[in-house]
């Protein structure tokens, strides 16, 4: 007789009468369906559960600590309200880069198949306003033998085209208490076609956002409901403040100017206004912060 996975189950006598064998057998295979719908089906919704529950109780260990977002790359600011928006444009592809969010455990890619996101925590602010803070506030550096002071302050512009219609990447955050300039390089922002006796400026190439709490930070998206990010954080125990970054990066950094000027370019075109940007030339500057691949000046719209 051939032996199903079911009889197994069962231990038979050798004085077991046919009917016994069968009666028996029937048992065996209803108790091995139940054991595989239980592998199956309640198993994994247990283990989710579980999953759920202790990234729940992991959250609420982090949840009440300050939350840092750090943003570096060409990309366009405007406060409305409660909420901060963001545009990330469409480069060029002869300087290709990538976009994206998350933490120091994994990210999320900004791939353009969605272009609307929204990141639905930090909580929302109970302040009145963004404070906003640009370092060096000034400092001094010989010229030419002379003194002079420079004051780190962003470009900012009243947009021709608002809202901008050709971008990469749109996302919405809660307002963060504090926007604080990062990364300054010294630059000359003015219209294209026309001439300028402006002088070099130095402009934060991004910001870092403080929020008082971080909540459990989720990115969504309007435009598919079924999609859900949830950046993970693992801070020390002792740790005070979580991190988060957004940033917008070439995928090969050429060291030159000319890719954050083309970056610039394109900034500018999203928001259907015509500037340039113009980097101080190596040696003329001092360098003010760590290295790092981005020196496109960032935009702030009123």
């Amino acid at each position: 007789m051939l032996l199903k996975p079911g009889m197994l189950l069962v231990r038979l006598s050798e004085h077991s009468s046919p009917l016994q064998v069968h009666e028996k057998h029937v048992l065996s295979s209803a108790g091995w369906t139940a054991f595989w719908i239980a592998v199956t089906w309640v198993v994994p919704i247990v283990k989710t559960f579980l999953f759920h529950f202790q990234g729940e109780a992991m959250a609420n260990s982090w949840s009440d600590l300050p939350l840092a977002i750090n943003m570096i790359g060409p990309m366009a600011f405007k406060q409305n309200g409660v909420t901060l928006d963001v545009w990330f444009p469409k480069l060029e592809e002869d300087f290709k880069h990538q976009a994206g969010i998350g933490t120091n455990l994994n990210s999320f890619i900004f791939d353009g198949k969605l272009r609307e996101f929204t990141l639905l925590d930090p909580n929302p602010p109970q302040y009145a306003s963004t404070t906003a803070a640009y370092y060096p506030s000034s400092y001094d550096r010989q010229s030419n033998g002379t003194n002079q002071k420079k004051v780190c302050s962003p470009y900012f512009v009243e947009p021709k085209k608002y809202e901008p219609t050709s971008y990469f990447i749109h996302l919405t955050l809660p307002r963060p208490k504090w926007m604080i300039g990062l990364n300054p390089v010294s630059c000359m922002i003015y219209e294209n076609g026309k001439s300028t006796t402006s002088n070099y400026q130095l402009r934060p190439v991004g910001f870092r956002l403080l929020y008082e709490r971080a909540g459990v930070p989720v990115l969504t998206s309007d435009l598919d409901r079924k999609f859900s990010y949830y950046p993970p954080f693992d801070p020390a125990p002792e740790e005070k403040q979580l991190e988060m970054f957004i940033n917008y990066v070439p995928f090969v950094y050429t060291g030159g100017d000319g890719e954050a000027e083309d970056d610039f370019k394109r900034l500018g075109d999203m928001l259907d206004l015509k500037l340039k940007l113009k980097i101080e030339p190596p040696g003329k500057q001092v360098p003010l912060g760590p290295l790092h691949n981005c020196k496109s000046a960032n935009i702030i719209l009123f």
